[in-house]
């Protein structure tokens, strides 16, 4: 069985409909989560975009960690 490439376009569609701090983590998470987003260029480059735009302080910075680690646990107990 190949394995999952989380970069479908309907996933990516999803992705890019969420506000900026949720896109932020949800792509942070899934970097952690799925080799193939690790090494995409463009996906990090979405996340080098998305921390620029956001500007987070240190508490936003220790929010969306958080909330990384979060999505990170429920993606690997789902797959």
């Amino acid at each position: 069985m190949p394995a999952f490439d989380p970069r479908q376009p309907a996933l990516l569609e999803w992705i890019a409909s969420l506000p900026p701090e949720a896109e932020l983590v949800m792509r942070m998470a899934m970097r952690e989560a799925f080799d193939r987003c690790r090494s995409d260029r463009s996906w990090n480059g979405r996340i080098d975009e998305l921390m620029a735009k956001l500007d987070p302080d240190e508490e936003q910075i220790a929010r969306i960690l958080h909330e990384c680690d979060k999505t990170v646990r429920m993606i690997r107990e789902t797959a």
